[in-house]
Order: structure tokens, then C-alpha cells, then sequence
């Protein structure tokens, strides 16, 4: 029976005790006699992330069995494995005290960072639990997220909504309602908002849209400057066009989305590894504890603005739902992935990764006031694709290698990446191969997928130059996190600057913020010109 199970530097280890049945001691009459030295450990893949070479990563898994075998699927794993290391060196290399003081330090060094996080995270009984049970510290970092997680409250801003009732929901017949002050003929809308009023702990003089409502139309279908024409009886609704606008596309590059927060959120991070030390003998170890930090996040606001006529509210074919409804959010939403990417921080607005601290920088251009254009191998020592080689190894160096990663940058840039030419034989560098997760997106310069939205600027300034320099950022975006408060909040207003002509002023705003996990895992060209 397996009593403690533990992993110390890399490696898993058991102690069990044999039972006193005579299958059991003639067992273990044959692992002391070497007859039986191979074990084999059944355990449970939990999550696992494909790798590019075809093999495959295991990110949370969990060992639910040990038992000895005759034929192991590891033969490096087996009985007493450290114990004839030991035995079969020369004993001129064993210093026994030093090897128990290391034991004893590393004990100390286990406990006082589990008794950290546990402070930390205010944690105190988990800490000393996992403390006393003997597990490692790894494992008791993923106890302790795994109990921030239990312990969260439930999310704020959704319902839970049978297929059914998401395709009826009906936005205008909230904002009709709310118009009219009169929700009779509104009456899932009424229950929706009224629970959403509850989590939030407040009434709104418009009404909440929960943050799990399927649309029914992607973020492409938008509103016109009238919506006059929406009202004919031979309107082509499914036909409608929409106005051209960027591609939000930084949710569709893995982002950790944290919804229905409600103060403000400070998450811990372990921000040092301990450190570690050789030392002769007699020698005491020098200690060095980990040191930890916290990502915080704080709400702040982005609101969006329209005007729809009264008439198109009430007479307009059933396709204006969706047109009313992803005006508002679309707009919403390459606000949010805007300030992801280029966010500054300042008069409201989050920090986003062009402008956070600690993210990797390479600069393309020698000159202080000038940046540079991508150019063929043939070209300076900067050429090809060697800028982007340059960024992936500021992340790789970090040890943030790894995760959902993605070139992201603008049109012009894509252009200039497309031309690249080798100097040898002048075929072009670009794969041009779609990746059918993101339609749209070539995949494979340098082995990664890139991303292209013109929400990626190109009229960055460098120096005392103009504003004609582009970005191009790569990393791990699931290291970027976006909290979201509440629900998507809807305010009409039939007094606004339309109450002339009978429009009807809409205002739709949402809570986020902005935050990354690790700086280090992302790395950014601010100085491209295309």
C-alpha cells in the first residue's frame, strides 16, 4: 500500500508498506532478493496540449496507482532506484552528513514557501495541510490555485439559458420595454434582467445582457448610418451589408478570460524560484527563499454610443435583432481588443501589451529617431525574417515558450512579410497556408500561426520621427487575462439629441480590465516600416 507519494527535483517517489497476507511477503522477499526491480504507475491524463513535432504535452495528469511488474513501460523507473545509486558508488563520494543537511534544508526551504503562498493567498489551513502531508511544492502551488478557483464566487453577469430561450431573447423588445416602461410583452427579457440585477447587487434604468447570450450573427453584422431601409417589405434582411471595420481578433488567440468579478482582484504569482547552491563539506547552505508578487486587476469602463430611429425599433423585420444587437457589442468589442493590444494605461483605460512593462523589445532600426523596413535575406544582418526569429527568442530565453503562441500585426506588415524573397533563389518566404482555426490567417512564418488586424498600429512614433511605424508583436496570449465585471449594461434614452425626430439614444457599456500573467511572455517590434 502506497503510504506518501512525493516529486523532488524532476522525479516521483513512493514509500509503501507490504501487508502481512503471504502473497505480499513473498513480494517483498523477492524485491529484497532483486528478483523483481520494475515498477509500472497507472495514472489519468487530465488535459494534454498537441505539439508541432506530432508528440503531445501533458499538462495536468494524476498517478492513481503503483504496483510491481515483471516487463515496466519505463525501464528507468523501479525499486529502490536512489537507494543503489548510492550503494554502488565509491564511498570515498558519499558525504552522508552533507547529503542529510541538504535534506534538511530543502525540508525547510518546502515548508517556508508553502507557509508563504499559503499567507499570501490567505490560505493559512490549506498551508499547513499540505505541509504536514509531505507533498512537494509544486504540487501544493496547484492545490492552492486549485482552491482559488473552488472558492470564487459564482459568475456574475450570466444565466443560464436553454437553447430555446437564447434564440428567443429578444434586445429590442428589452429596449421597447424599457421605452415604454411597460414589460408585458417582454417577459423573459424582464426575468433576465432582474436576476442580473440581483448578482449585480444594483437595478440599472436600462437593463442587463448576460455575458454567456449566444448572437445570432457573428461580430461581421452591423448597423448602416439610417436603418431606414430596414423597414421595407421586400427588404433582403439576410442580405444586409455591413460597414467595413477591423477584425477584433485577440479572443480568438486564447486569451484567460475571467468573468463575473466583482471588487477589485489580486491574483498572487510566484515571481523567484529558490535558489539552489553547491557547498563543501561542513559547509551550511545559504538560504534563499522564493519570492512572490500579485497581477492585479481593477474595473474600468468602455461604453459605446448609437441612435436608431423609433420606427425602425418597432417595425423592422426580425433580422434587425441581430443588427441592433452586434452593432453595440461589435463596437464593444474592438474597443476591449483595442486596449489589449495597444491600451495605455492612462484616462481610463487598461495597459495593453504594446505598452506594459517588462514585455521583450527588439528594434528593427539602428537609429534612435528611425526604424526599418523588413527586407530579402540579401539585404543588412536584419533581413528576412530574422526579426521575427529575434522576438521569438526573447520569449524562449524568458522560459515563455510555450501556450497559445501567435505572431499578431497589422496589414501593412503582412504585406511587407509576404514579399520576403531568400537570396539564393528568390522564392518568396511566406508559406501562404490558411490556418483553419482562424479564417484567414496565413499560418507558419518562423513555425507559428500569424494573426493580422489593422486594431494593430501603424502610426507609432519613434524618437522625433512621424507616425509611420507599425507593430508586430509575438507571445503566449494565454498569458494575457481579461476580467469582466457584470453584465453587458444597455441604456435607452428616448430624450437624447434625436428626441426631435423620435430616435432613440442607445448606450451599452461594459466593466473589464487588462492585466498579464508574465510580461516575459510576450515580446513586440514597435519600429516596422511598411
Amino acid at each position: 500500500m502506497a503510504e506518501r507519494a512525493w516529486i523532488e527535483n524532476g522525479k516521483g517517489y513512493v514509500y509503501g508498506r507490504y501487508s502481512s497476507s503471504q502473497f505480499a511477503q513473498q513480494v517483498r522477499k523477492d524485491v529484497a532478493d532483486g528478483i523483481i526491480r520494475n515498477v509500472s504507475v497507472g495514472y489519468k491524463v487530465y488535459n494534454q496540449v498537441d505539439q508541432r513535432d506530432g508528440s503531445y504535452l501533458v499538462t495536468d495528469w494524476e498517478p492513481f496507482e503503483v504496483s510491481f511488474v515483471a516487463i515496466p513501460a519505463d525501464p528507468t523507473v523501479g525499486v529502490q532506484r536512489t537507494l543503489e545509486i548510492v550503494e554502488n558508488m565509491p564511498e570515498s563520494n558519499i558525504d552522508l552528513d552533507s547529503l542529510r543537511e541538504q535534506a534538511r534544508n530543502e525540508e525547510r526551504d518546502r515548508v517556508k514557501a508553502i507557509r508563504e503562498i499559503g499567507r499570501t493567498t490567505n490560505q493559512p489551513e490549506l498551508a499547513v495541510k499540505l505541509e504536514e502531508s509531505g507533498c512537494s511544492l509544486e504540487d501544493a502551488k496547484t492545490q492552492f490555485l486549485k482552491a482559488i478557483q473552488a472558492n470564487q464566487p459564482a459568475p456574475v453577469g450570466n444565466v443560464d439559458l436553454s437553447p430555446k430561450e437564447q434564440r428567443s431573447y429578444s434586445v429590442i423588445r428589452a429596449i421597447n420595454a424599457v421605452l415604454k416602461n411597460d414589460w408585458s410583452e417582454a417577459g423573459l427579457e424582464r426575468e433576465v434582467n432582474l436576476e442580473l440585477s440581483r448578482q449585480a447587487g444594483r437595478q440599472t434604468q436600462g437593463f442587463f445582457i448576460p455575458g454567456n447570450l449566444q448572437t445570432r450573427a457573428t461580430y461581421a453584422v452591423g448597423a448602416n448610418d439610417t436603418g431606414g431601409r430596414l423597414v421595407a417589405t421586400d427588404l433582403l434582411a439576410s442580405s444586409f451589408i455591413d460597414v467595413l471595420r477591423n477584425a477584433a481578433v485577440v479572443m480568438s488567440l486564447g486569451p484567460t478570460m475571467i468573468a463575473g468579478l466583482v471588487g477589485n482582484v489580486s491574483i498572487p504569482r510566484q515571481a523567484t524560484a529558490t535558489a539552489t547552491y553547491w557547498v563543501t563539506e561542513n559547509t551550511a547552505l545559504t538560504q534563499a527563499e522564493a519570492t512572490f508578487d500579485n497581477v492585479t486587476l481593477s474595473p474600468k469602463q468602455i461604453g459605446t454610443r448609437s441612435q436608431y430611429s423609433r420606427l425602425m425599433l418597432q417595425q423592422a423585420t426580425p433580422d434587425i435583432e441581430s443588427v441592433v444587437r452586434n452593432d453595440l457589442i461589435q463596437q464593444l468589442a474592438l474597443g476591449i481588443d483595442l486596449a489589449a493590444i495597444s491600451g495605455t494605461g492612462l484616462s481610463g483605460q487598461p495597459t495593453g501589451i504594446l505598452n506594459a512593462a517588462g514585455v521583450g523589445n527588439f528594434e528593427l532600426g539602428a537609429n534612435a529617431n528611425t526604424g526599418a523596413a523588413l527586407a530579402n535575406a540579401s539585404g543588412t544582418a536584419k533581413s528576412g525574417l530574422d526579426p521575427l526569429i529575434e522576438i521569438e527568442s526573447l520569449v524562449n530565453v524568458a522560459n515563455a515558450l510555450n501556450g497559445s503562441l501567435y505572431y499578431l500585426t497589422n496589414s501593412k506588415v503582412i504585406l511587407a512579410l509576404k514579399k520576403l524573397k531568400s537570396s539564393a533563389s528568390f522564392e518568396y518566404l511566406w508559406t501562404g497556408d490558411k490556418d483553419s482555426t482562424l479564417a484567414g490567417t496565413p499560418i507558419l512564418a518562423n513555425g507559428y500561426p500569424v494573426a493580422r488586424s489593422n486594431q494593430v498600429p501603424s502610426n507609432l512614433v519613434k524618437g522625433t520621427s512621424a507616425a509611420i511605424h507599425s507593430a508586430l508583436i509575438f507571445g503566449n496570449f494565454a498569458d494575457l487575462i481579461i476580467g469582466m465585471w457584470g453584465a453587458l449594461e444597455i441604456v435607452p434614452n428616448p430624450y437624447g439629441s434625436g428626441y426631435n425626430s423620435g430616435a432613440v439614444d442607445i448606450r451599452a457599456m461594459q466593466t473589464i480590465d487588462i492585466a498579464l500573467r508574465h510580461a516575459v511572455s510576450f515580446a513586440v517590434i514597435k519600429d516596422i516600416v511598411a
